[in-house]
């Protein structure tokens, strides 16, 4: 069994000021660049307590300070930690959760979290695989926006795992989209479904969310929550 730890924030913050300060100084100079690449101030502030509070975080596990972290970045282009633990950050809707596992970095993880809004139904067929969109069809009409979002989240999450980013071929593999979260069919180069552990998040009202591995048969299990989410 793999233990997962979540931290859930909000990038919103009351009061900024020294908070935001800390994080900056967390940040190294190419983070600092990305920062200043945003055109809204939001995004600027959002993406800096994104990523100064993950930093935050990962200095804890390591018993380092935050400023000192180093990321290396695999040839898919996802960053790792060269000592470990393996993570992957998600956020949406003006919250960021982090996944951490105290295994070896070369873990596959991956962790999505959306906020629910709009949708229309012609998006299904062009992020969902014929079979996911025959399932989404199935589904009572009432039903369609979680079924979207819960799908989604899972596909997302595949996706980050394996840092395919926007080049992933979406129909290449199959999630389920009923309330047990499963990698179904997966093609090569991707790793067979059964070599795959997912769990559903159950998280405020508005938002949907999802963790997988490459575990290699071992389960995903909780084993702390910062922040008000829970795992089903």
């Amino acid at each position: 069994m793999i233990e997962l730890d979540l931290w859930y924030w909000s990038l919103d913050l009351a009061n900024p000021v020294n908070t935001d300060a800390r994080f900056q100084d967390y940040l190294s100079s190419d983070e600092k660049e990305r920062a200043n690449r945003f055109v809204k101030p939001r995004d600027k502030e959002r993406f800096i307590r994104g990523r100064g509070r993950m930093r935050e975080i990962l200095a804890g596990y390591l018993n380092h300070e935050a400023s000192t972290l180093q990321f290396d970045i695999t040839g898919n282009g996802k960053p790792v930690l060269a000592d470990g633990p393996a993570f992957n950050l998600s956020h949406s809707g003006g919250w960021a959760a982090l996944v951490v596992a105290e295994v070896p970095n070369d873990l596959l993880l991956g962790i999505d979290i959306e906020a629910y809004r709009p949708v229309e139904q012609g998006i299904a067929t062009r992020v969902f695989s014929k079979a996911e969109q025959s399932d989404l069809d199935e589904m009572p009409k009432h039903m369609w926006e979680l079924g979207f979002f819960r799908g989604w989240t899972r596909k997302e999450a595949v996706i980050k795992a394996t840092a395919q980013g926007f080049s992933a071929d979406l129909s290449s593999f199959d999630v389920s989209l009923s309330q047990t979260a499963k990698v179904l069919r997966a093609d090569p180069p991707l790793p067979s479904p059964e070599r795959w552990h997912m769990l559903d998040l159950n998280l405020p009202q508005n938002f949907a969310g999802a963790v997988v591995g490459v575990t290699e048969g071992e389960k995903l299990a909780l084993r702390n929550v910062v922040g008000q989410i829970e795992v089903c």
